[in-house]
């Protein structure tokens, strides 16, 4: 037990150096965390194996906290008006990536086809995590549109890698995994909508007592309950989160700064662990693998919002923006690791998991710089009426005050 408590202590020091590193040199933190992870295993800091159960549960909690916490930073009203476009993207979009990348990875690395396909599940969504770190708070209505897609295509991006898991441990179970999606999916929508709204009714009569602890026994139980019958968790949460939003309830903002929080702590564990999964000498790359990781995420990713947005209301050069913009986070990284569990069935787990990692890296990066040169921080029409009603309050204010100055001043 002291063992796992130092390590757990570890990361979390060494983290908080990451982050403030990351800060100070304007360089993603969620790359620093996972090189600083392997830099631990390396040196013996960090042993996965020693902390089990630990990193499962982890894993879990943060997929179910980043999901929730990306609810409260997305502009309903702007998700509105491209609903369609969003969720082509989080459907069809994933879906098409997933076929791209197995491709792609099953031609240039030797590898088998069941192989392939966990990567490609692995690398088909967006993070709302690194999202969240890529995009400005204040961003343009594009932004709010790749915000929400992330929030949407986390729950396929479980699924999917589930499904092939079910596969590869029960063959005889496969003729059932088409409807099983289905059902995943039909129960994720309904518990996470009606969980949802109960859960925003218990806020609004709350009177503001205690609100961040309510919030997250809410989404916890919706998971929960939801995996109980056989649905999408991290579908539900999502749905879930989304309703809890609209609510009209006291410390609403700080509930999003809290969830936040959460998310930002047990994503640290993730990431940290992910890069634990390896030491510096494992980490070595072919030209093939290198390809393959390109392929993977910028050219998948661009031939996606190609074809999914063909005739949508977005311009080639939005199209463009969409497709340099994916980074890959949370999901992968949670999941990847679960296909150790299984080398005499999945033969290039290894190779997959480290494929993972640095598609992992290599996506926050291109993203980020994508991001910047792309969307710069501007603010909603709204936002901008709403300043410019404050200032003219303000001038107004001011007026009265100078004649009332200069009044007392005659006197």
């Amino acid at each position: 037990m002291i063992d796992v408590l130092g390590q757990l202590a570890a990361i979390l020091v060494v983290s908080f150096f990451m982050k403030e590193l990351g800060d100070r040199i304007n360089f993603p933190f969620i790359v620093l965390l996972i090189l600083a992870g392997t830099l631990m295993a390396t040196y013996g800091i960090i042993e996965i194996k020693n902390l089990e159960p630990f990193p499962e549960m982890i894993r879990t909690l943060a997929l179910i906290l980043a999901v929730y916490s990306s609810a409260f930073y997305l502009n309903i009203s702007e998700v509105k008006k491209h609903t369609k476009s969003i969720i082509m993207l989080s459907t069809i979009g994933v879906a098409l990536t997933a076929l791209i990348v197995s491709w792609t990875t099953y031609y240039l690395l030797p590898i088998p086809i069941i192989a392939a396909a966990f990567l490609g599940a692995f690398l088909s969504g967006t993070d709302p995590a690194a999202i969240a770190q890529a995009l400005p708070k204040k961003a343009s209505e594009l932004a709010e549109v790749i915000r929400a897609e992330s929030l949407f295509n986390s729950p396929f991006t479980v699924i999917l890698p589930l499904i092939l898991l079910d596969f590869v441990t029960f063959p005889e179970n496969a003729i059932f995994n088409i409807p099983k999606v289905a059902l995943l999916v039909i129960i994720g929508t309904a518990t996470g909508i009606i969980l949802g709204t109960i859960g925003k009714t218990v806020l609004e009569k709350s009177k503001g007592n205690h609100t961040q602890t309510l919030g997250l026994a809410i989404v916890i139980a919706t998971y929960v309950i939801t995996e109980q019958f056989l649905g999408s968790g991290i579908l539900a949460v999502a749905l879930c989160s989304i309703v809890i939003k609209t609510g009209k309830y006291k410390e609403k903002e700080f509930l999003g700064e809290f969830n936040s929080e959460l998310a930002f702590i047990s994503t640290l564990f993730v990431f940290m662990l992910l890069g634990a999964q390896f030491k510096i000498e494992q980490l070595t790359f072919n030209r093939f693998e290198i390809i393959a990781i390109i392929i993977a995420l910028i050219i998948a990713r661009l031939i996606t919002s190609a074809v999914v947005l063909f005739n949508s209301e977005f311009s080639l050069k939005d199209k463009i923006k969409i497709g340099f913009i994916g980074p890959k986070g949370v999901a992968p990284a949670a999941l990847a690791p679960l296909l150790l569990a299984h080398p005499d069935k999945i033969i290039g787990a290894d190779l997959i998991l480290k494929i993972t990692y640095a598609a992992i890296i290599v996506s926050i990066l291109v993203s980020l710089v994508a991001a910047k040169l792309s969307l710069k921080e501007e603010e909603n029409p709204k936002e901008k009426v709403q300043d410019a009603v404050k200032k003219m309050k303000i001038v107004r204010l001011d007026k009265k005050t100078s004649i009332i100055t200069s009044s007392e001043g005659k006197k």
